[in-house]
């Protein structure tokens, strides 16, 4: 027990300061509320996800998680249902994405990390929505079975694409910014 205890990973006070800058640039962002499926106004794409999965491949899952879940804990009492569905499925492609990632440390590792991610991320919104539509809407089961199609999936596979996109695109550039001073540290 105390082998593995010593194995954990400590993250350095600069890798702490980092990831709460990202957490706050995720907050920030988590405000660009775009909708994008008419037929569902209320459903809002916003690129935080994108903050939450960098973080994720730069320091691995717990910090990814921490930033998905603290970016949107301070709306909890506006919108608590929207943010436990926001908090859940950006946990849903952070955490098996970081964890492929960290095996699979290549461009294909990436690609196949991002995937996975989308799947789950896609599975758990789904899934969620059968409880909280009728609890937030009103609706019924049967309702949100009606909105799987035509406006759940496209909704959620665009969101996820474009922050998993996003994330791809930036990055790089960001690693080599953020991990320099880490090896200058060292």
């Amino acid at each position: 027990m105390a082998q593995a205890q010593s194995q954990k990973r400590r993250f350095t006070t600069y890798e702490i300061v980092i990831v709460a800058i990202f957490t706050a640039i995720a907050l920030i962002v988590s405000f660009i509320e775009i909708p994008i499926m008419p037929a569902a106004p209320w459903l809002k794409y916003d690129p935080s996800g994108s903050v939450a999965l960098i973080v994720g491949f730069l320091f691995g899952p717990t910090p990814g998680s921490l930033v998905a879940i603290l970016s949107w804990l301070p709306r909890i009492f506006t919108n608590p249902i929207g943010v436990i569905m926001n908090i859940l499925g950006s946990l849903a492609i952070v955490i098996p994405s970081a964890m492929i990632y960290r095996k699979l440390y290549t461009m294909d590792g990436t690609m196949k990390a991002l995937i996975v991610g989308i799947i789950c991320s896609l599975t758990i919104s789904i899934l969620v929505n059968f409880i909280a539509t009728p609890l937030y809407y009103g609706g019924t089961v049967m309702d949100v079975v009606k909105m799987i199609i035509p406006i759940l999936i496209p909704f959620n596979l665009i969101k996820l694409v474009a922050n998993s996109g996003i994330a791809l695109l930036v990055y790089k550039p960001i690693s080599n910014m953020v991990k320099k001073p880490i090896k200058a540290n060292k």
